[in-house]
């Protein structure tokens, strides 16, 4: 005869049971038990830029001889992500003022009114997306006109920059 008890998740539900099983059974339930918990669980993404309503700031950088392209994904809520093959991987997170300063001076400093498409072999790119709204910014040709977009892309990266010499 076995006695155990089982918590269901998420709750504070506890079932208490009294089993009476030969000894091979209750090896085989509890497997059965463990299996279907785990596979009733499901895990939602962390981070998804497709998903709808998803605001965030992609920046980074591409081109050159092998045409990598190094993409970031800042969010509202200031985590910094990275794509990899399956998912997207936190590498940092900011502070909440930083990170409501940076969505306001994308406005504040023109840039969501700007026009720039100018890539070249080596290029820079920052894309702001609010509300489903896609605006990017893509230079590396010729030096840029307006040096705020410069100071900005700089601003974005300096928590990654920060993570690489801390991480030495």
């Amino acid at each position: 005869m076995y006695l155990f008890v089982v918590k269901v998740p998420g709750s504070n539900i506890m079932i208490k049971h009294l089993l009476e099983m030969h000894t091979f059974s209750f090896p085989v339930f509890l497997m059965v038990f463990c299996l279907s918990t785990l596979s009733c669980s499901t895990k939602k993404p962390v981070f998804d830029p497709n998903e709808s309503g998803s605001d965030y700031i992609s920046f980074g950088s591409g081109g050159g001889f092998t045409g990598k392209v190094n993409s970031y994904y800042l969010n509202k809520k200031g985590d910094i992500y990275v794509p990899n093959d399956t998912a997207f991987v936190k590498l940092a997170s900011i502070p909440d003022e930083m990170v409501n300063q940076i969505f306001k001076n994308y406005t504040a400093l023109g840039l969501d009114k700007m026009i720039l498409n100018d890539p070249g072999n080596k290029y820079y790119f920052i894309e702001r997306n609010i509300d489903g709204q896609k605006q990017s910014l893509k230079w590396g040709n010729n030096p840029l006109d307006n040096k705020n977009i410069a100071t900005y892309f700089d601003i974005l990266m300096k928590p990654l920059k920060d993570k690489s010499t801390s991480n030495k």
